[in-house]
């Protein structure tokens, strides 16, 4: 499940224009990481053809569709320590047909974490979007801790423990599709200087674009599925979203697949 709709700006928005652009009825729009009114328009093409919801926004429905021809997957990760994030995220996700890794506390969560994700993914390059939802900080997400100060005995991802835990997750970057993204979906991880530090740094560990939230974020329903308010976005090589959008364009955009 993921949501996505006109004026949000993220990663996973040109992951969905380059599916859109592979799928029947083939879209003509770019790949720019912007669901602008053109790709609404080609979401509602896509959706009154597969005879699904004609909302213009992207859902559980559409989403999946949009992956299935190429295997690929949306993998979540919870820090379930915390009874809320079991009360909502988790039970969330499951009411939408997802299985989501349920982490609790533990020292080395982030270790736990890549071996949870690297027997859940299909192969390499299948994982479309990897989400990790759990409380956090500036600079700071965590994994399983059930706390925002999980970068203690590394049960979270820090800016300040990066030395580590960039390197275990670095072992998930094979496993990353070239042109999907992970998603960092604690509080205010990608606030301030540690945030837009930690969110460059994970980039070059996932080989993807990563993003995180900015400010407070409360999740349950919809919101479990996406971004409140203002987000930060790092991209490999250190270019913006719209370039490494037209980047993935041009290196897979060179043959369409019939759904």
């Amino acid at each position: 499940m993921i949501y996505l709709e006109q004026g949000m700006v993220l990663p996973a928005v040109a992951t969905a224009q380059l599916l859109l652009r592979q799928s029947k009825p083939y879209a003509t729009i770019d790949c720019t990481g912007r669901f602008d009114a053109f790709m609404r328009v080609a979401v509602v093409h896509f959706q009154k053809h597969h005879k699904v919801i004609t909302d213009g926004c992207i859902g559980k429905d559409n989403w999946d569709r949009l992956l299935a021809p190429k295997k690929l997957q949306t993998i979540d990760v919870v820090d379930g320590t915390d009874p809320n994030l079991i009360d909502f995220e988790v039970k969330d996700i499951r009411k939408q047909g997802g299985d989501p890794i349920v982490l609790f506390g533990c020292s080395n969560g982030v270790q736990e974490l890549v071996r949870a994700v690297k027997a859940k993914a299909r192969g390499e390059g299948s994982i479309a979007l990897l989400r990790i939802h759990g409380h956090g900080g500036e600079g700071n997400q965590g994994v399983s801790s059930g706390a925002a100060n999980g970068q203690r005995h590394l049960a979270g991802i820090s800016d300040e423990n990066f030395g580590t835990t960039g390197a275990q997750l670095a072992m998930l970057q094979s496993l990353m599709c070239p042109y999907g993204s992970v998603q960092l979906l604690g509080c205010s991880v990608g606030g301030g200087a540690k945030g837009k530090s930690l969110v460059n740094k994970l980039t070059q560990s996932f080989g993807v674009p990563v993003t995180a939230a900015v400010q407070i974020q409360f999740g349950g329903g919809r919101k479990t599925f996406t971004f409140e308010g203002p987000t930060v976005t790092g991209c490999p090589g250190g270019v913006d979203l719209k370039t490494w959008a037209a980047g993935i364009q041009a290196r897979y955009d060179n043959f369409a697949i019939a759904v």
